[in-house]
């Protein structure tokens, strides 16, 4: 790199000495001896520049500092790519939120601000959606439906805000005994819950996040837990370990017959552009009332569950303490799940191979069935 070399470099030491010894032995007798003189010469170095050596110079600190600024890049995006695990939620309680699913209560708004969205069948062919969701979502958010048992499991997972509008009698009785911290659009005033005109009774009871919240400071229940969700999520997308593609599926809660055309049937289809899943009810695509934002999911859970008819009104019991099998659904790949649930009050594990499941970032959609014959895979 350097273009200086030493030219005609030459040590020379030269000793000159000169002795001069006069020994006169003159009869007189007298001896004199001269002073030794030495010269040394001292050796020179001439330095020789080639003609362009100030800018080769330059030229070689300047891509030193471009490699220099390479590996600091290189070091910063290692750091920004690392995956990482983090938690679903902070310290502050979520709110468990019934949302009403008839086709009189569509579209719906706050489910593209959830977190978490369970779907279950609640009467006879016809499906609840309860969605976990963060303090501050101070749209509207609603319809807004009563209480299920089963519901209220799954909200007990997350140490959430229970909303609902009233219950069934079962679900009254599990409030009470479990103490569940409660916002019952039928005890609260029209400041907290309230119902918008362009959607019939009983579809069309409607709250926000902000009122609710100060709803909970009027109980004066806790608004913050250290009862965390053991729910991880991934930093950044991971593909799924999985050969089984799942590019498309559909769920049918209820098949089309002569009385109803349509149905009810979930479509799932994934944009590889995006790693988003859209989600189609009855092949519309799903949008939220509130802010026209298409529902979109990064995660679904297919989780079998048995159902059982408890009365003439087609309400249900889910035999949901136990364990069974499900699907994870993720960036176009599908792998088969076991969940275990050991009691009405604990976390729902999600299992691959011995493994908890640990989610991509996004919305995660729970549905829950009766069996794999409502799932089909296009």
């Amino acid at each position: 790199m350097k273009k200086c070399r030493f030219l005609g470099v030459k040590f020379f030491m030269k000793k000159i000495i000169l002795i001069i010894i006069m020994i006169t032995l003159v009869i007189t007798g007298c001896n004199k001896v001269e002073e030794i003189a030495i010269e040394e010469e001292i050796p020179k170095v001439n330095y020789i520049f080639t003609e362009n050596y100030i800018d080769e110079l330059m030229e070689d600190i300047l891509y030193e500092k471009v490699l220099l600024v390479e590996l600091k890049n290189e070091l910063r995006n290692k750091e920004k790519n690392k995956i990482e695990i983090v938690d679903l939620f902070d310290n502050k309680r979520p709110l468990a939120i019934m949302i009403d699913n008839h086709f009189m209560a569509r579209p719906q708004s706050g489910l593209s601000q959830a977190k978490i969205i369970y779907e279950i069948l609640a009467e006879g062919p016809i499906t609840r959606y309860m969605m976990i969701i963060d303090q501050g979502i101070n749209d509207d958010i609603g319809p807004i439906r009563s209480a299920r048992p089963y519901f209220i499991s799954f909200a007990m997972e997350y140490d959430s805000l229970y909303v609902h509008v009233g219950g069934s009698d079962e679900a009254k009785s599990l409030i009470k005994s479990y103490d569940i911290d409660s916002l019952n659009g039928m005890k609260a005033g029209s400041n907290v819950f309230w119902r918008i005109t362009h959607k019939k009774i009983p579809h069309n009871m409607y709250s926000s996040s902000d009122a609710l919240i100060k709803d909970a400071n009027r109980m004066k229940y806790n608004k913050e837990t250290d009862d965390f969700s053991p729910i991880k999520m991934y930093n950044q997308f991971v593909p799924l370990d999985s050969e089984t593609k799942a590019d498309e599926f559909s769920i049918t809660y209820k098949k089309p017959s002569t009385s109803d055309v349509n149905g009810y049937v979930i479509t799932y289809k994934y944009n590889s552009s995006t790693q988003l899943y859209e989600r189609y009810v009855n092949s519309s695509r799903q949008t939220d009332e509130e802010n026209g934002k298409n529902i979109n999911a990064e995660n679904i859970i297919i989780q079998k569950i048995k159902h059982h008819v408890i009365d003439s009104e087609g309400r249900r019991l889910l035999d949901m303490i136990g364990e069974g099998n499900g699907y994870y659904i993720s960036g176009g790949k599908m792998i088969e799940i076991r969940w275990i649930k050991k009691s009405f009050d604990s976390q729902t594990h999600y299992y691959i191979n011995d493994e908890e499941i640990i989610f991509n970032p996004g919305q995660i959609f729970i549905q829950v069935v009766d069996n794999f014959n409502q799932l089909d895979i296009i």
